[in-house]
Parts: C-alpha cells; structure tokens; sequence
C-alpha cells in the first residue's frame, strides 16, 4: 500500500481502519495484525492514532506533466475553450477532482482562475466480475457529470445547466486527456448504464489510480510538502541542475525557515566563527525590528542585530526583511530568533532591546505555565514557538535585557540602523510552516497566498469581516466620493473611527451621546435632512420648499448646506476664533515645540479659506477636505497638525479627537442650528407637527389609487432586481478582488487599496 493511503494528508495521524477499507474495496474481513501493529508501535495514542514520530521526507519524484493552457493575449480576458479537461488534488475532500473547463480568466494575473463543470467516476455494473479482478491501474475511469456536491461554487449564473461548478486556478490544476466517444461504443456496458441513466459519459487515457497518484503528488510539491525545491513540468525550460552539498551540522537549525542558499551561507559563515573563537560562552547581542507603513508600496519588516561580546575579528552583525502581518513587535520577534540561530549549543546569550512588549512575551511563555489553547492566542505565536525550541534544543540561556530608545545608546543606535535598512534587504526571512513545533497550523489562501496566521484567529475572522463589509459600504453610490477620497489618501480611517466611538460625555450612556451618534451616522452617509431628502419623502408637504434657507438661490442638499457662500461667510469669524485657540493649545500641552506651527495652519486645507481675505481664494468644493469635516471624517490635514508633537500616543490621539469634536459642534451650531431654526418657523406657521407626517403616510397609503399601487409595484419589483444584479456584479468583483494583506492590520485604508 502506498504511504498516503494509511497516513492521513497533514502527516501527521494514521487513518482509521474504516477509513483505509473505503477507500480500497477489495480489503475486507477483520482488522490485519499488520495495522495493530503499527498502531501500538507508531502512535502516541491509539484512541487519536497520533503519530510519535515525525515523517522523513516524502520520496522525491520527478512529474512532467501538463497545466491547462492559458492562452491569454490581453489583461482582464475570459476564454471559452471547447472540450477541455482537468483533474487536481482537493484537500477537502482528500481525493482528486476532474472536470471540464468552461472558462478561464486572468482577472488575477498572479494568478489565473477556471470555473470548471465537475465530473465524478461512475462504477459500471457489469455482469460479471471480470472488471473487479483487473489490478486498478488497468480498469478503466469512467466519468459522469455530478448531482452535487460541497465543493459547488454558488456564484457562477452563466449558465444554469451544470448542477456543480467549481472554481480553480490553473496553476494548481493539471490536463487531462479524454478518449474519443467511439470508444464507448466498444463497451456494452457503458451503452446498458448511459442509457439506464440518461446521462452523458466519457473515459480518461489514464486508469483513476494513477490520476489520483499525479494529482496528489502535484498538491504536496505546490504545497512544498515534498523535500524538493523544483517542479518538472512540460512547460519548463530548464531545470537548477545545481544542488546545494554544503551540510550544515545539527544544531545550527535553520532548517526553522524558508532561507535563500546566500542567507543560510550569510548566517552560517557568523556560526562558525562563534564555535571556533575561544571566549567565555557569553555572547552579548543587540537586536531591533522596524515597520514601514507605505500605502503605494508593499508593506515590509526590517531586522538588524549586531553582536557586541565576543569581539571577533569579523564583526558580526546582520539585516533581513519579512513581511505578512507587519508590527514592529514582530520585526523584534524576528530579530531575536535569527540572532539566536547563530548562537552554538551551550552557551549564554545576553539579548538587548528596546522592546518591553518581547520581553513580556519571553517571560510569559519560559516562566508561566501556558496551556495550548492561551499559546494560540499570544501574537506571534510561531515565532516563540520556534525561539522555544531553538533555546530547548542548543540548551541555550537566554536572558532579555531593556535598553530605552533613542537613548544615544551607541550598540542600539547601531541595530536601529540595521533594521531600518533592512526593510530592502535581500535577506527575506520566512518561517516554513511545516518545521513549526505545533500541530495547528491556519493558512489564509484567499488568493493562493499560503500564508499562516499567527494571531488569535478570532480576532484575524472578526477583521476581515469588518473589512469587508467596510468595502460593501464604501461601494455605495452615494460614498464614491469617499472612494475616491480615501485612494487619493485625504481621509485618516484609524482616527475616523476612533471617532466613532469617541464618548464626549462623562457618562457611558445619555441623552447627549444618543443624539451625537445618530448625527454621526447621518453626516456620513449625506442623510442629514435637508429640504431635498424631506420632499422625496414628503413630495406634497415641502413641494414649494426645496431651496437653501440662507441664501434661497439654489436647491438645499447636504453637499450644498455645508458649501453655501452664505453659511461659509458666517462661519468665517468663528473659525478663525478656534484656530488661534487651537494653536494656543498645542503650545501650551505639546512635548515637542514647532515654530511653524501658524505657518502650517494657515496652509491647512480646511481652514485656509476661512484665514485668507475675502475673495482671493477659491470656496471649497465638494472635493475639499473641509466638506469631509462637516461629515464628521477625519482628514490627514486635521491629524498632521498633531502628529509628532506629542510623546503619548494615548494623549495624542485624546488630543485630535477632543479638538476635532469642538470643531464639528461649531460648524453644527453656526450653519444647522440656525437653519433649522428657520425651518421650524415655517413649520409653525404651516402647521406642520410631528403627527402630520404620520396622518400624511397614512392618508398617502390609503388614497393611492389602483394605477399608482400598480406603478409603485413595478417600481418596487424594478428596484429588487436593481439590488440583485448589483449584488451578483458586487460577489464577482469582491472575489477577483486582490486584497493586499497589509489590509488586515493597517486599518487605515481596509480592502480599498486591493
């Protein structure tokens, strides 16, 4: 039997014996001595059939075959190619797939897709028992189209014949060869079943059994679950013939990571001379980790470390890079792993950094008795994973040391360069997931990304879809100007949504904050009501009514009450009164002095129309930052006048959302307050009260006559279909969407940069 048909795929438990008989017909009768055997010598428990031990590499074996054309001439392109077919391993159903192309697309140029007819084999029932004594390599894979099943794509609505679609890319599946239809006819009973089941057949060139060997072998090479680092394919030019013979010894484990043959040479050169130079067994390092938040660039990790005792004749310092999750605790946890690689077998490592929150973490894993289940929920956790074991395993001893920052401490000063270069460093630095000392591994492969997630997963699952429902908001017609706000880089999101949670009152819950919420959500999505919105409700009541009650020239919207020249010139003194108490402010509480600090208000974009004399600068327009302001959204000109002039970040982020608020609530008191004064009046005098709008909707929904019920009907009918189709186009593009995964921890700009 081959060795993937008692092990289960992760390689890690033995199947069940009920397991093993179903997928191989032919074994019946009691469990085999053969398999008690193995369970009782090969597992930790036999209740769970735990492996004690950890598999070698698999065996190495070299593929050439064949991947589905793409055949692409042009970006955003979709093909319809006629009787193609596929087959690929799916780790969900542990078996492979085949299945006839129906279209393939390079929305995703990383990565093309394929939405694929599925196809299942069919036992034919034969008269006989001919068939089932034929080895399985020679019996012949019968396919016949699927009734159903779990890995159905739901979204597809091109075409409503197929029962089951599944989606694919062509890079993860492989080609396979169909034997003409006149084959069938050969096969009586082929033709008996075809025609019992009214069902269109057809039959591979290969046997099912090595298909189902190809397929699998290819999903542990994509997957880099084999020893090899190539993959020979019919498309392939020319293979690596170079193979790397250095042997490194035992206890220098790199074997952690997934490292470049320069790198590992790089650290290795480090290793050696620490086991060969004579000194006390004491090695002194400093380490460091920074993040680099870049909206137009792919967001990185930069680590450096030198080491400063023993004094060696080579010095000895390195930089690297890693990215997925930025922070900078990560970038430090990094740092301090790779540092440790070069460490030899007992001896003392005395490590320096700048950061309290990795040395909580050291002391909270090595000293506190942590079960499995808080481990997983500790951030970062492979990486300290992985820093256990190389400390466990070179019996190392470890002690972290605080060094304070920016201190003109002249070894950290140093690492702090380091790991500032390091973010284009060549060095790349991943962990390879299948050397982590830990059973549970949690891939995000949304797009083919691979990549393991080392956060509390209830968190990572709560992000994601926070982001994604942010995106189907922000998709609204009337947000795209915030769309196209927020790729232009105008709007601050971490401090909008601070805001949004932001309490102005002492109290947890009270009248005061129950208003200033619902005027929050009303300014953000342009629901304020203004005369257009009360005629659209109310058509007969405010029909003579729709224009501005400051200046009565054009018609009142929430863009235009904010943008008024009326209400902008009476705004004018009063913004001019909060920007001279705002700059008293900030000098009297900042850390940091700024002399520019008049020079960069008066630049400012929301308040340089308020501070110029009349008539020599434009009014802001709908594209201002000002207008954004008056919707309760924090821009980057308001948070830039803060940012580096306090310490705190606590107290700097208390600081932007207390000023900010003053500043709203002063726009609200001198352009609504008064306008809504005005409306109020003309209310009274019309005698319209809060109970005419209820008689209004009813009396409305009494008296409409049958023509207008039918008309309303249709509109209704036509707005639901408006909201399906919009909901199909909407699922389409958010799944060819390609969500960067800085997205999940820069909360700033969410799945809008995808």
């Amino acid at each position: 039997m081959f060795l993937d048909q008692i092990i289960q795929p992760d390689s890690s438990f033995f199947k069940s014996w009920d397991e093993i008989r179903c997928t191989t017909p032919n074994k019946k009768g009691p469990v085999p001595l053969w398999y008690k055997h193995m369970i009782d010598q090969y597992t930790i428990n036999p209740n769970t059939l735990r492996l004690n031990f950890d598999l070698p590499g698999l065996p190495q074996q070299l593929l050439r075959l064949n991947r589905p054309k793409k055949n692409f001439t042009s970006p955003n392109q979709t093909l319809y190619p006629c009787n193609t077919w596929t087959y690929f391993w799916s780790p969900v159903i542990k078996d492979i797939v085949y299945g006839k192309i129906l279209s393939k697309d390079n929305h995703s140029p990383s990565s093309p897709m394929m939405i694929m007819e599925h196809w299942v084999p069919t036992t034919i029932n034969t008269s006989n028992n001919q068939d089932n004594e034929h080895m399985p390599k020679s019996r012949d894979n019968i396919l016949q189209q699927c009734e159903g099943c779990n890995l159905h794509y739901p979204y597809y609505l091109a075409d409503l014949r197929p029962k089951c679609i599944i989606l694919q890319a062509l890079d993860k599946s492989l080609d396979l060869k169909i034997k003409p239809k006149s084959t069938l006819h050969n096969n009586r009973d082929v033709l008996r079943t075809r025609k019992s089941q009214q069902r269109p057949l057809c039959q591979t060139t290969k046997s099912h059994h090595t298909l189902r060997t190809l397929a699998y072998n290819d999903y542990l090479r994509i997957h880099q679950l084999l020893n090899s680092d190539i993959i020979s394919t019919i498309n392939t030019d020319t293979m690596d013939s170079q193979i790397e013979s250095f042997q490194y010894p035992l206890s220098f484990l790199h074997f952690y990571f997934l490292l470049s043959y320069e790198t590992k040479q790089y650290l290795y050169q480090f290793y050696n001379v620490l086991l060969n130079f004579p000194f006390d067994q004491v090695i002194d390092i400093y380490t460091d980790g920074s993040c680099h938040f870049d909206q137009h660039q792919e967001v990185t990790m930069g680590l450096g470390w030198h080491v400063t005792r023993p004094v060696t004749p080579i010095p000895i310092s390195f930089l690297g890079a890693y990215k997925h999750f930025p922070s900078s605790t990560k970038a430090e946890a990094y740092a301090i792993c790779t540092a440790l690689l070069i460490c030899p077998p007992h001896t003392t490592i005395n490590i320096y950094t700048d950061s309290q929150c990795c040395i909580n973490t050291f002391h909270n894993i090595t000293q506190r008795l942590v079960i499995p289940r808080r481990q997983l929920k500790i951030p970062n956790h492979h990486i300290w994973f992985v820093i256990m074991k190389i400390i466990k395993d070179n019996s190392l001893t470890v002690n972290l040391h605080k060094v304070k920052a920016h201190s003109d401490n002249e070894h950290n000063d140093k690492a702090d360069t380091l790991a500032k270069t390091g973010h284009t460093s060549s060095h790349l630095i991943l962990l390879d997931k299948h050397h982590i000392p830990t059973n549970i591994h949690i891939v995000w492969d949304q797009h083919h990304d691979n990549i393991t997630i080392d956060h509390n997963i209830r968190h990572i699952a709560r992000d994601i879809g926070n982001r994604q429902k942010f995106y189907a908001w922000l998709d609204y017609k009337t947000n795209a100007d915030l769309k196209t706000a927020s790729f232009n880089q105008i709007i601050d999101w971490p401090c909008t949504e601070k805001f949004f949670n932001f309490n102005p009152d002492d109290r947890p819950t009270s009248h005061k904050l129950t208003k200033f919420r619902a005027w929050q959500r009303k300014s953000i999505n342009n629901l304020v009501p203004t005369m257009d919105i009360m005629s659209l409700r109310y058509p007969n009541l405010f029909r003579d009514v729709l224009n501005c009650w400051s200046c009565r020239l054009h018609p009142e919207t929430n863009t235009s009450l904010w943008l008024c020249p009326i209400n902008l010139e009476v705004l004018r003194p009063h913004i001019v009164k909060y920007t001279q108490d705002l700059q008293q402010y900030i000098r009297q509480t900042c850390d940091h002095g700024d002399f520019l600090l008049t020079q960069e208000i008066n630049n400012n974009a929301i308040f340089k129309f308020f501070l110029t004399p009349i008539g020599s600068i434009a009014p802001p327009d709908v594209a201002s930052p000002f207008l954004l302001t008056c919707r309760q959204i924090i821009t980057h000109d308001f948070s830039t006048l803060f940012k580096g002039k306090y310490k705190n970040k606590k107290t700097l982020h208390l600081t932007i959302l207390h000023k900010f608020y003053e500043l709203t609530q002063l726009i609200k008191r001198v352009i609504w307050k008064p306008r809504n004064d005005s409306f109020k009046k003309w209310k009274t005098v019309h005698q319209v009260k809060k109970h005419t709008y209820r008689q209004y909707r009813q009396r409305h929904k009494r008296t409409s006559s049958p023509d207008e019920a039918q008309l309303y009907t249709a509109d209704a009918d036509h707005e639901s279909q408006r909201r399906r189709t919009r909901a199909d186009n909407f699922n389409t593009r958010h799944f060819y969407q390609t969500a960067s995964f800085r997205s999940l921890q820069d909360h700033s700009v969410a799945f809008i940069y995808a």
